[in-house]
């Protein structure tokens, strides 16, 4: 069951357990070239064949297909949703019906993101680079507003929904998302504030518990297009590494 009952169940019955034993939850990034036909039109058939398979199993959920990179991800993904009774099925199923040239990320739901993304991660197919510095923006977010594990392990199974702690975390979020312009700012490269509707809309549908701070914040960047991304971020977001990936798009 992929519900929060079961989820919170689950994590009772285990309380006095070792934190290997008391993950419940966990997520397959099927990554994809959005940008070759071939892989796309793979995709879409994958897409639609796991969604046939799976959709009276209510231990797996298959997510939107995303068709750009987002968040920490390096290229755009397709999300699958499973619990620790289809752990071993799911792996099986993925490492025999994959494209060879798809790689998948695996990772269990815990309130630490960055962990969980990279070295306790797995993979099929070619290792590719998370965006770490965003997994440690939102690890650091979360302890600072003391948000349990539970609480992050259901935002985190709602993808994005990280949007529900507050506007503040919503912004700095989507500026993450926004493209990078050509011309660099003063304080680091610049993004494209002109499509943050554009990116707010693309994302609500991920998740039903998208509150108006993720509206209220995307109409705050638009607001302020003329300024630096980073002037209004209270100095959370500062340029780094990532920053790079997004203006070349590789891994």
């Amino acid at each position: 069951m992929t519900t929060r009952e079961a989820l919170r169940s689950y994590r009772q019955k285990t309380q006095d357990k070792p934190p290997h034993e008391r993950v419940y939850f966990f997520h397959a990034h099927i990554y994809y070239d959005a940008d070759d036909t071939d892989e796309v039109a793979k995709m879409k058939t994958l897409h639609e064949t796991l969604q046939n398979d799976f959709s009276s199993d209510d231990h797996i959920e298959i997510h939107k297909l995303q068709v750009k990179a987002l968040g920490p991800h390096p290229r755009a993904n397709l999300e699958v949703l499973f619990t620790r009774e289809r752990f071993t099925f799911i792996l099986s199923y993925l490492a025999f019906t994959l494209p060879t040239t798809f790689s998948t990320l695996i990772h269990q739901l815990t309130s630490d993101q960055l962990g969980d993304h990279t070295t306790r991660a797995m993979w099929l197919g070619k290792q590719l680079s998370v965006y770490s510095e965003i997994l440690e923006r939102m690890d650091k977010d979360a302890v600072v507003r003391g948000m349990s594990e539970e609480e992050i392990i259901w935002l985190v199974h709602s993808h994005l929904a990280f949007f529900t702690v507050s506007p503040h975390f919503a912004r700095m979020f989507i500026e993450l998302l926004l493209p990078v312009t050509a011309t660099p700012g003063p304080k680091g490269p610049q993004r494209d504030h002109a499509n943050a509707q554009d990116v707010h809309e693309e994302i609500m549908p991920m998740s039903e518990a998208l509150p108006s701070a993720a509206a209220i914040a995307a109409a705050s960047i638009g607001a302020s297009a003329a300024r630096s991304p980073f002037a209004a971020t209270g100095g959370l977001i500062q340029p780094g590494p990532f920053q790079e990936r997004y203006t070349t798009g590789t891994a």
